[in-house]
């Protein structure tokens, strides 16, 4: 499935550049990018009952067996509706599993799950950066802009457990789950030292506080990322970069109270295209 998606956005890249006028870097009306991201996690999470204690304090990789790494695709898309203005949206989509038979008590939520209990757990994380951003210097080789946005984030988390007592079996399952969508500044920079060859990064970062009906978040999140880019034609390149994302959250909603911290970095090889 993977494949056939290169395939498709190579067939849509043909196509867009027969038809393209001749450009130039920071001239583009239409940027893009799809590749792999081959992240490595790091994620600690906290699920009360709101009427009773403080829940267990859980490291998902070690105490539950979710998997540390994981390999998929993701995307982004940028259009550039004036000369210094920009709007960039972009989608990663984590879906994270883990099998643990464990050896101590665990709370979460309302339910407690004893030592032995074989839990399996479920973290779907998604991310939608959307990015409004301004170009202070704009010239043949280097672009440098200042960005505001939203880091969408989607958490869903499930825990089954289950073990066989005598006389009868135990079967608890606990869920959680929180849209946050956080505010970032940062700034983001292109530098091309020939046409084709260029070197690009950018960092964002911001302490929130929210407050809503049923709902309250606090905490941070921070993003960073380098990259290098070889264009083999005018409108076709391909891309290497290094992607670092922490996102740090106390929740108190009716569908959850806790925490979460999620943390991520690794190599990301992608196509690029602008037209």
């Amino acid at each position: 499935m993977k494949t056939k998606i290169i395939v498709f956005v190579l067939a849509l890249l043909g196509s867009l550049t027969s038809h393209a006028q001749e450009i130039t870097p920071f001239h583009e009306s239409f940027y893009f990018q799809m590749g792999y991201f081959l992240p490595e996690f790091g994620s600690d999470m906290r699920v009360d009952n709101r009427l009773i204690e403080r829940g267990t304090d859980l490291h998902l990789e070690d105490r539950l067996g979710l998997n540390k790494t994981q390999t998929l695709l993701w995307g982004s898309a940028t259009w550039r509706f004036a000369q210094n203005h920009r709007l960039q949206v972009g989608l990663f989509n984590f879906n994270r599993h883990g099998d643990r038979n464990i050896d101590e008590e665990l709370h979460i939520g309302d339910k407690v799950y004893p030592i032995g209990a074989e839990l399996q757990t479920n973290l779907d994380f998604q991310v939608i950066p959307i990015s409004y951003m301004y170009s202070f210097i704009q010239n043949d080789q280097l672009e440098f802009a200042g960005y505001i946005g939203l880091q969408w984030s989607r958490i869903k988390f499930n825990i089954a457990g289950s073990i066989t007592t005598n006389p009868s079996d135990i079967n608890k399952t606990s869920t959680a789950d929180a849209d946050a969508p956080l505010p970032v500044l940062g700034v983001d920079a292109n530098y091309y030292f020939t046409p084709e060859w260029s070197i690009g990064g950018n960092l964002g970062a911001f302490i929130y506080k929210m407050k809503a009906d049923n709902m309250f978040f606090q905490g941070t999140v921070a993003t960073a990322t380098i990259d290098g880019g070889y264009w083999f034609s005018k409108y076709v390149g391909v891309g290497l970069a290094i992607n670092w994302f922490n996102f740090k959250v106390d929740v108190s909603k009716n569908t959850w109270d806790g925490s979460f911290n999620y943390q991520y970095w690794g190599p990301q090889l992608y196509l690029t295209g602008r037209f």
